[in-house]
């Protein structure tokens, strides 16, 4: 593990869990992290700490305080946080079936339950998106 990776990681758990802790008490139900700060692919200086943030419940009034106190950690330790309600994260990987699998194969779960193992990722919805994107693609490409 890199010096600046330790570093990051270390910030994240000491400085800004506490934050998530303080703003959103008893809402809080998960924070995971995930991609290259899991995966061992960080690069110093460009790879950001990916967390997903779950809440119980949409509190738009905490996620402003959280911005106010949490803003200068964020940009400093490259925290890049998703914020989700459970119902949200558990109800959407059928739309983001990839995205999550690739949470559910490499995390860290930093605070809280792992809801990863609750998601219900189908191969029909992998199917879907691979297909979408790659749609995609060649019309792009045929505009270009």
């Amino acid at each position: 593990m890199e010096k600046e990776q330790i570093r990051l990681l270390s910030q994240f758990e000491t400085a800004f869990i506490p934050l998530l802790e303080k703003e959103f008490g008893e809402n809080l139900v998960s924070v995971t992290l995930y991609g290259s700060a899991v995966k061992g692919h960080f690069t110093s200086g460009e790879s950001d700490l990916n967390a997903l943030i779950v809440l119980k419940n949409a509190d738009p009034q905490a996620v402003s305080a959280l911005g106010r106190s949490a803003s200068r950690i964020m940009k400093k330790n490259r925290i890049n946080p998703l914020l989700l309600t459970e119902e949200e994260f558990l109800g959407s990987a059928d739309v983001f079936p990839m995205e999550y699998l690739d949470i559910r194969e490499s995390r860290r779960v930093m605070h809280g339950v792992d809801l990863t193992e609750r998601l219900d990722i189908t191969q029909g919805n992998l199917r879907h998106q691979a297909e979408e994107q790659l749609r995609g693609s060649v019309a792009s490409l045929r505009r270009a």
